[in-house]
């Protein structure tokens, strides 16, 4: 589905959960949109796993920063 997409795991696209930074290319299709939000919410957020932001475990260092919301608020 798509054939220049180098991700292992294409079944993550379009899933809704947001997969970066491999998903997130054109050739995935912006891991069908998945990360749109996280984007919007934390577009200077640095953190790879965005799944990690707001789950309920407090995961620091590149998660626990402002442009991260401080781990989505699970560091608070």
């Amino acid at each position: 589905m798509y054939p220049n997409c180098l991700a292992d795991w294409r079944g993550f696209i379009g899933d809704g959960y947001c997969d970066l930074p491999l998903y997130e290319l054109e050739e995935c299709a912006f891991d069908g949109g998945d990360c749109d939000e996280f984007k919007r919410k934390y577009p200077k957020c640095e953190g790879e796993l965005p799944n990690f932001i707001g789950d309920g475990n407090c995961n620091g260092g590149d998660y626990n920063t402002e442009e991260c919301g401080f781990d989505g608020g699970d560091c608070d």
